[in-house]
């Protein structure tokens, strides 16, 4: 066994991730801990860049609860991990209905109705942290349509988005912004996310 309590050698499933309404919810979830009873395993606190605490709840049957404050998105979100897929699934869609966070469908909605760019840029950070790992439509369309804006923040955001889910459909894209982005900041974040995919592939 190992500190997160899957068997060792047993590669982990991981849900899609679900963003919280509520940021932080440092307090919501010791108190789902306590409701539901569910012991946090670990709880831990840096100055990293990404990840700034991180609180994991034991579910029970090798699965975990993950809580993570997220500084450069900006938001919080959790994440069920296991060794079964049905399992993780099953956990993902409970915990959803309970802690209710935010859908792919209401963010997508919201980004269509928005105007500002400071309004997209968070949205943006939000749906990048709740797309699938597997390609989504609904997600592609918001965020390859965010990556043309006129706003450079609003392609910086959308560039960083990208890293959650490294989807292939958006290298062709990235490729265009790597060479050719007015942006200086926008080209050379496309450039690493780029080299990201490439890691990812590397390890599937």
């Amino acid at each position: 066994m190992n500190a997160t309590g899957s068997p060792s050698g047993t590669r982990a499933v991981f849900s899609q991730r679900l963003v919280l309404r509520k940021n932080p919810a440092r307090e919501l979830m010791h108190d789902y801990s306590r409701r539901m009873g569910w012991p946090i395993l670990e709880e831990t606190q840096s100055e990293e860049e990404i990840r700034s605490r991180v609180i994991t709840l034991e579910i029970g049957g090798y699965s975990n609860l993950v809580y993570t404050e997220d500084t450069s998105a900006g938001e919080c979100y959790v994440y069920a991990k296991g060794r079964s897929r049905a399992v993780v699934e099953r956990l993902a869609l409970s915990i959803a209905e309970d802690l209710e966070p935010w859908s792919v469908r209401e963010l997508a909605e919201a980004i269509d109705r928005e105007s500002s760019s400071a309004g997209l840029v968070r949205l943006l950070a939000r749906l990048g942290l709740s797309a699938p790992y597997s390609f989504d439509e609904t997600v592609f369309m918001r965020l390859a349509r965010a990556l043309r804006h006129e706003s450079a923040s609003v392609r910086l955001e959308a560039v960083y988005a990208l890293s959650y889910s490294p989807w292939p459909e958006y290298e062709p894209i990235l490729g265009q912004l790597a060479a050719q982005d007015p942006d200086e900041e926008v080209r050379e974040l496309a450039r690493d996310i780029l080299k990201l995919y490439q890691e990812a592939r590397k390890d599937d």
